[in-house]
């Protein structure tokens, strides 16, 4: 159990919550191509090792394609991009996207993603705040084990019904989680939540479904 009188630092919303998200109206739709020259398909190879840096060097560093249509986004490898948002769109495959070793904040929500894979973010070890609500995710093992560096985690509105939450166990950084608007009955090792997530600050559990386990819920979190 925590001792609020002791560590004041995790922040239980079990009220209402408003979310602040970067918001674009796009009209595109189809496949987007990506490459260190912009939003363009690059035909031609660069000839020199200078010419390549050059090329890094210019490459976008925030790309933002929020309320499109998308349904595959094919990007060269290393082109250097920090900030990704594609929340509202149609993606499923995130393949291309999780080659982006650089990327540190990414926007998912809102897209019919496939069933995460364990080797889905394995090379995104620089990933700070990651979105993934309303994707239709599962979280029944620990799709996370390489993301030290993540602060930021919302998983909320997927349909979940119950987190064992020793699947988060490798986000040692993480200080917000998201897990409001699911069907979660119970937060399974609920008891140990300051062990395996010590940086913890902020959780959001509002419009759940916890019944008769919500008072164990606020009896260790509180």
């Amino acid at each position: 159990m925590v001792d609020l009188q002791k560590d004041k630092r995790l922040n239980v919303i079990i009220d209402q919550f408003v979310q602040f998200m970067p918001i674009r109206s796009g009209r595109g739709s189809g496949p987007l191509y990506i490459s260190v020259e912009g939003l363009t398909v690059v035909n031609q190879v660069a000839k020199t090792r200078d010419e390549e840096h050059q090329r890094r060097d210019n490459s976008p560093k925030r790309i933002i394609e929020s309320h499109n249509k998308f349904s595959m986004i094919s990007v060269e490898a290393d082109v250097g991009i920090k900030t990704m948002d594609f929340s509202r769109n149609l993606l499923r495959d995130l393949e291309d996207i999780t080659k982006i070793q650089t990327l540190q904040n990414l926007y998912l929500s809102e897209n019919p993603l496939s069933p995460l894979q364990i080797s889905t973010f394995t090379f995104l070890d620089d990933l700070q705040t990651l979105h993934l609500r309303s994707t239709g995710i599962s979280l029944d093992d620990n799709y996370f084990t390489t993301q030290k560096k993540l602060t930021f985690l919302d998983i909320s509105a997927n349909g979940l019904t119950s987190l064992d939450l020793r699947n988060l166990k490798s986000l040692t950084s993480l200080q917000t989680l998201y897990l409001h608007e699911n069907n979660l009955t119970k937060l399974e090792n609920v008891e140990d939540i300051k062990t395996i997530l010590p940086s913890l600050s902020t959780i959001t559990l509002f419009k759940n479904n916890f019944g008769c386990f919500y008072n164990i819920l606020m009896h260790e979190l509180l």
